[in-house]
């Protein structure tokens, strides 16, 4: 197995005051530490194989506490992701062609009309309080969860500013914290035009990001 990228780098900093009366001893503080970690290794094959398949590792850790450090409160979640590419039609975590313009090239945008990316990856989360505060109100309970996702789109690059229509399910067992909630089904249309507009914010908000809300 080769390692092909790992790096460490922290997402951003934020700082929220929220005043909710005039009274100062009830005005609420809280800061707010995150860090992201990336990794992808190539399980098998290269460049200019026709077969290749790798592994993506996401994940970040995100610690909140008040202006006075009396909160002490860590989460964290990663996602570990196959990608397998076999042939244009036959792919796992990559747009595969449906329908497509033998004419265009495999890497123009326009040369798939009806697509598919299916996608599995492995998601675990967890939170846990270590120090309460009063200033800022904990949740309920601590918790960790970890199951498989599974997503399946159906993309039309050219039409409609790139529709795609899409169905993911969860299955989350509680290892610890309040049970009842393994499973979530989400499913309805986007369009690649609007998502990626809000990529654009994100990644911008990423860097720039400061809130203040009284």
């Amino acid at each position: 197995m080769e390692a092909n990228l790992l790096w460490i780098c922290p997402e951003h900093f934020l700082v929220q005051r929220s005043t909710q009366t005039a009274i100062p001893k009830n005005e609420v503080d809280s800061l707010i530490y995150r860090a992201g970690l990336f990794g992808q290794w190539l399980v098998a094959g290269g460049p200019g194989s026709d077969f290749h398949a790798r592994l993506n590792l996401t994940g970040d850790f995100t610690y909140a506490t008040d202006t006075h450090y009396d909160l002490s409160l860590p989460a964290g979640e990663f996602n570990l992701e196959p990608q397998i590419f076999s042939s244009p039609s036959l792919v796992l975590g990559y747009l595969g062609e449906i329908v497509y313009d033998d004419q265009r090239p495999y890497d123009d945008p326009k040369r798939v009309v009806v697509g598919y990316q299916l996608r599995t990856w492995l998601h675990g989360e967890y939170g846990t309080i270590s120090t309460l505060s009063e200033q800022v109100p904990p949740p309920a309970n601590d918790f960790a969860r970890i199951g498989p996702v599974v997503q399946l789109q159906l993309q039309f690059p050219t039409f409609l500013e790139g529709l795609i229509l899409r169905v993911e399910y969860h299955f989350l067992p509680t290892l610890s914290g309040r049970e009842g909630h393994d499973s979530l089904l989400k499913a309805g249309p986007t369009s690649r035009s609007i998502r990626t507009r809000a990529e654009h914010v994100s990644v911008s908000r990423l860097h720039t990001q400061k809130v203040v809300s009284t």
